[in-house]
């Protein structure tokens, strides 16, 4: 109820494709008074697991094999209707004023459990929102979870933070010029223009810290997988002053084209006050308080408040203007206002050839100015 008074929506991370050992319903230790599925097929949660034939002896799926995270099953009634059934799971998170979903792993729960999902949260909230943790190209996995439109209504955007974060870390104009390009001709309207475009995530490193430390390796499947991902060198890995004021200068160009893509820029608690942490583990520390960065503060604080104020950036148009080795450009529009921005990755100024006289400079970092790009400087103009 606080929330909404600020005008602020809740989203629930939901998590139905696996549980705790520890939970009441597998119960491994028997810290519960009821029979888990561990203990007892006579449980009466032994159906919502998944299990597996292994040396002719039927065993429990663990989530990647990790012994903690029993998998369950999502072809199973009594599961399915314990989370979507009238009185369910969803339908008390929702009495208590949720306004939508977050689906962890979706891409591993079946269609008709997402579809499931989507009845119970739109029969208790005609407008609620479902994102789901999709980290590849959902138009290609041959599902229907988004174009059916019985489904998820959007995904959480890594393939563009991805090809992002390799054009600044990397200098891979290519990959960022097909992803958009894969996005905006593949993607729906509607699932393009609520995009979750994050900052870092709880599976990531933390953003300060991929452009900061030389850690990571370039040729990986995803921008952020560390070269080293020794444990004990990770709890030993410290972001040095020089590395943090290198990763806070790219962070910030980099800020200012994800903010203004088509989705919802959607920031990660703590990297709006240069919160440290690498891997997925050092990047889940509590939000420090007593050691903020204001100067970044700030900077987040002036790029959400344009973003915030240009509501017709929620359903604007994209056009790709340039992608260089030195800086990126484009446009978002529509019939009656436009935003062009241009965001710098290089160590070098950039004099700039178009024609901008005409259009009204609203946002400059680092000093640029409307001929010149300065070094990981960025322009947003209005017209």
């Amino acid at each position: 109820e606080t929330a909404h008074k600020f005008g602020m929506k809740v989203i629930l991370d939901s998590v139905f494709n696996h549980t705790g050992n520890d939970s009441k319903y597998f119960n491994e230790y028997g810290s519960y008074d009821t029979l888990g599925a561990f203990q007892s097929e006579d449980s009466p949660y032994y159906d919502f697991y998944k299990k597996h034939w292994f040396h002719e002896t039927r065993e429990f799926s663990y989530w990647w094999g990790m012994k903690n995270l029993p998998e369950c099953d999502s072809s199973s009634e009594h599961w399915r209707n314990y989370i979507c059934g009238i009185g369910g799971v969803i339908d008390k998170w929702f009495s208590l004023g949720i306004d939508g979903l977050r689906l962890d792993v979706a891409d591993e729960l079946s269609d008709e459990f997402i579809e499931d999902i989507a009845k119970c949260a739109k029969r208790n909230k005609p407008d609620s929102f479902i994102l789901g943790e999709v980290w590849k190209n959902p138009m290609r996995m041959n599902r229907g979870y988004i174009s059916s439109g019985r489904g998820m209504h959007s995904v959480m955007n890594y393939l563009l933070v991805d090809a992002l974060i390799r054009y600044y870390k990397y200098l891979d104009t290519s990959k960022l010029e097909n992803i958009l390009d894969e996005i905006m001709s593949e993607y729906p309207d509607e699932t393009i223009h609520t995009l979750m475009n994050f900052t870092s995530t709880h599976d990531i490193s933390r953003l300060i810290e991929i452009f900061g430390a030389d850690a990571f390796s370039e040729n990986s499947e995803w921008a952020w997988n560390l070269a080293n991902d020794n444990f004990e060198w990770i709890k030993s890995h410290h972001l040095s002053d020089k590395e943090y004021h290198y990763g806070k200068k790219t962070l910030k160009s980099y800020i200012v084209a994800l903010a203004f893509l088509p989705g919802i820029f959607s920031i990660f608690y703590g990297d709006e006050i240069g919160l440290k942490g690498i891997g997925n583990l050092a990047n889940r520390a509590p939000f420090t308080w007593d050691n903020i960065d204001d100067e970044l503060l700030m900077f987040f604080r002036n790029i959400c408040e344009i973003r915030h104020n240009e509501t017709f950036l929620k359903t604007a148009n994209l056009k790709i203007l340039k992608v260089t080795p030195r800086y990126f450009s484009f446009e978002r529009y529509d019939n009656n206002e436009k935003i062009t921005v241009f965001v710098s990755r290089s160590h070098h100024k950039v004099n700039l050839d178009e024609n901008l006289s005409n259009l009204n400079l609203i946002f400059s970092l680092n000093g640029a100015t409307k001929d010149l790009l300065t070094p990981y400087g960025a322009l947003v103009f209005k017209s």
